[in-house]
């Protein structure tokens, strides 16, 4: 997010928490894509490909898991109660 949106006093954390759900989801689902083309080679061993697979799991724990991220948007952006 760029510094002066936070210099206005916005909220960043709400932007944020929707930009780290958009990513985490887009590394997973292009590793399962990708492992998907190349079916014959997605064998978990140490190929970069697997590797690729298995790390996009750990993108939505990166900067706060996806649960926390919702959380957040349903507190600040819906107004939801705890």
């Amino acid at each position: 997010m760029p510094r002066h949106v936070a210099q206005r006093g916005r909220q960043v954390g709400v932007a944020a928490s929707t930009v780290n759900i958009f990513w985490s989801q887009l590394v997973k689902d292009l590793a399962e894509f990708a492992a998907l083309v190349h079916a014959d080679d997605a064998v978990i061993d140490s190929t970069p490909l697997s590797e690729g697979l298995l790390y996009s799991r750990a993108s939505s724990i990166y900067s706060g898991t996806d649960e926390i991220q919702l959380n957040i948007i349903a507190d600040r952006i819906l107004g939801l109660p705890r």
